[in-house]
């Protein structure tokens, strides 16, 4: 099952990276992966598959007003958590989508939590984490009974991306922008009482803006370890071994923003959000394919990197034909069993009739 190599690969990452961290960029090895655009492409030779499967969730309670933007899954069960807006909150399902009960809820009380930003499965135990960015803790609930069994007090600005599978340490994304005095590596691994227990990151953060929402697509796993990126560079850095390796993408026809930019220069966020260049881009890999969806230019591309042909396309969103059924041209939200998934929901699917998770095969 990928839940073992996985929860293996986040080990072999924490160990390898941290031991090695060392000056960023010098000694890193570089390989670029270079995308060509279409006019047009099928979303089954994006996707580079030739059918799709799904798991209807029970909606009894219609928790799914909204399309969640968060979705987890382990080999027993599927979370979902919606941050924001009137219907915030995090639900526990069966792998079949029965639906299991609310974790936690809204509030200032016991088991409660303000703005659920993010959840984790802890692949050490029976427990899903939930990242509070209201009070600023990491909730840890019982899996089998969805009650709350601690709390850990957020160690500085930061976001939760992944847990150590051996020694159940965090590990966090911390912004070259955070609140505290002290100035830390992007890639920080602490205790989960919050002591610092290593931090680098091969590749230098040149913005001085990283907005926590975007941070949620900062980090994946792929079958041979972990990556990262930045938001607004083409870097992603490889940490599962100690060659520090880095992976340029290059797009045919949109560039990043040079170092040259005024990445520092108040107004940062506008400026970027206004130009051409690329910026605020998802990847996800199987073992043959790296995912990546991206805007640029008030447009959103996506695109697909086949390793072994080492060939990349990509496509203007408005021009990828939905050939599988699916009602949309979906987002890809995770990786599950070597598989692309994506949620649809029928507001946003004129083809389900309930929420649903679909992996691409």
């Amino acid at each position: 099952m990928l839940h073992v190599r996985l929860s293996a690969a986040v080990a072999i990452v924490v160990a390898a990276f941290f031991s090695g961290c060392g000056e960023a960029g010098n000694s890193a090895k570089r390989s670029v992966l270079d995308f060509v655009e279409c006019d047009s492409i099928a979303l089954s030779d994006l996707l580079r598959c030739d059918s799709t499967r799904s798991v209807a969730f029970e909606d009894t309670d219609s928790l799914w007003v909204t399309n969640p933007p968060i979705l987890r899954i382990n080999d027993r069960y599927m979370a979902s958590c919606q941050p924001f807006g009137p219907h915030r909150g995090v639900w526990l399902y069966a792998a079949d989508g029965r639906y299991l009960g609310e974790v936690g809820r809204i509030g200032r009380g016991p088991d409660e939590y303000l703005f659920p930003m993010d959840i984790l499965f802890d692949p050490t135990g029976d427990t899903l984490f939930v990242e509070d960015k209201g009070r600023k803790e990491m909730l840890a609930y019982t899996l089998s009974d969805r009650r709350m069994r601690n709390s850990y007090k957020f160690p500085f600005h930061s976001k939760c991306v992944a847990i150590d599978s051996r020694s159940g340490d965090f590990v966090w994304y911390v912004s070259s922008s955070n609140s505290n005095r002290e100035t830390y590596e992007t890639v920080v691994r602490t205790t989960r009482d919050g002591k610092v227990v290593a931090q680098g990151s091969p590749v230098e953060q040149l913005d001085s803006y990283s907005g926590m929402w975007q941070t949620l697509t900062l980090f994946h796993d792929t079958p041979e370890g972990m990556m990262a990126h930045h938001q607004f560079q083409p870097e992603l850095f490889v940490v599962s071994d100690g060659s520090r390796q880095v992976m340029t993408l290059r797009f045919e026809n949109h560039s990043f923003a040079p170092e040259s930019f005024d990445w520092s220069r108040k107004g940062f966020r506008e400026r970027i959000s206004t130009s051409p260049y690329v910026q605020y881009y998802d990847v996800f890999q199987t073992s043959g394919l790296l995912y990546v969806r991206f805007c640029a230019g008030g447009k959103t591309y996506a695109g697909v990197y086949d390793k072994v042909r080492k060939q990349g396309c990509y496509c203007a969103e408005e021009s990828i034909a939905d050939d599988l059924g699916i009602g949309c041209v979906p987002r890809v939200k995770g990786v599950w069993d070597d598989r692309f998934y994506c949620t649809v929901t029928p507001e946003f699917s004129d083809c389900c009739m309930a929420p649903a998770v679909v992996w691409f095969e």
